[in-house]
């Protein structure tokens, strides 16, 4: 199999270690049997900590990533839990996926570093996984490139070295003590003020989930258990989801706690969409967070209405989880 020009000498001699990430086996084996000459392969899973285990273990110098259907939800969500991380370092991300997922992840703020389309030839994708690879390791800094190829061969077996014996140096004449001073004791640190935490009322129900982790955090208003039902539904594995029957809690929720991205619906009973809108654009924790019009409204009038107020987006119901979908990674930050 042809490897590409432009690996050189050094591609065909030095091989690359390599993270791979697969639904299917038969991409897995494919994989490892045309490239085997240029790089090391290694498989996981999609386990957030089983990949940070491997990124610990097998230090692979780029990791690809198989997207198999129309959603990148799990990519997305490593993507963001890798750079976070402290063994991730400075390894590339290589996304191989069919043609509208790859058009989707050039729109992402934060996207892969390589992004190869399905159909690519082997030998193409060899030659643009190593391209990425050295471009990344010249752009690291000099101590991470030192770290990096330290790591690569095998590690050296450490020696505890007995001290030669040394012959014992003629007694000096002790001096005399000097008188030491009593250190006056530090006064106690001052008590740390109390925050004064605002208290939901217990009645007002807000659905959170109670998790630290890398997932986006998405704030869902809407007036319709069933719409808040089906978004939480399809979208807490990629995403932390918080719900809201109303806006009553919004002033209050923002004094203490940021999302990534609010779903507002654009119709609602009392204080509709447009003047919840306005309220969260003065909350200063909410003020430049991305909103997007949960909305059934479809003829031209209303939707101008709906664009005239400046949100980062508008869905129509009902929803189309993939349009959803688009909608969030395009603005998730």
């Amino acid at each position: 199999m042809a490897h590409g020009a432009d690996l050189g000498k050094e591609g065909l001699t030095m091989k690359f270690r390599i993270l791979l990430n697969s639904k299917h086996n038969s991409v897995i084996s494919d994989f490892f049997k045309q490239t085997s000459q240029v790089f090391d392969c290694l498989s996981t899973s999609d386990c957030l900590d089983d990949i940070a285990n491997h990124f610990k273990l097998f230090k692979p110098e780029a990791y690809v990533y198989f997207n198999e259907g129309a959603q990148c939800g799990p990519l997305v969500t490593q993507m963001r839990a890798l750079k976070s991380s402290h063994d991730f370092g400075n390894v590339p991300i290589v996304a191989v996926a069919d043609e509208n997922v790859c058009k989707m992840l050039e729109r992402l703020p934060q996207k892969p570093d390589l992004i190869l389309p399905q159909s690519t030839a082997s030998d193409v994708m060899i030659t643009e996984i190593v391209k990425t690879v050295k471009a990344k390791q010249a752009s690291a800094p000099v101590q991470t490139r030192q770290a990096s190829t330290a790591s690569s061969g095998p590690r050296p077996i450490s020696v505890i070295s007995t001290p030669k014996a040394v012959q014992p140096a003629a007694p000096q004449p002790a001096a005399a003590p000097e008188p030491v001073k009593e250190a006056a004791p530090a006064p106690p640190p001052p008590p740390a003020p109390k925050k004064n935490v605002p208290e939901i009322p217990p009645d007002k129900i807000i659905d959170e989930p109670n998790v630290k982790n890398s997932k986006a955090n998405i704030l869902v208003i809407d007036d319709d258990k069933n719409i808040l039902r089906l978004i939480k539904s399809a979208c807490s594995e990629f995403f932390n989801i918080t719900t809201m029957l109303n806006a009553d809690l919004i002033d209050k929720y923002f004094e203490t706690k940021t999302v990534d991205l609010i779903l507002l619906d654009y119709e609602m009973p009392g204080e509709n969409g447009p003047q919840v809108f306005q309220r969260l654009r003065k909350i200063p924790n909410a003020a430049s967070t991305p909103i997007v019009f949960l909305t059934g409204v479809s003829d031209r009038k209303k939707i101008q209405e709906v664009m005239s107020l400046k949100p980062q987006g508008y869905v129509l119901k009902p929803i189309n989880m993939e349009k959803l979908f688009s909608s969030i990674y395009s603005l998730i930050r």
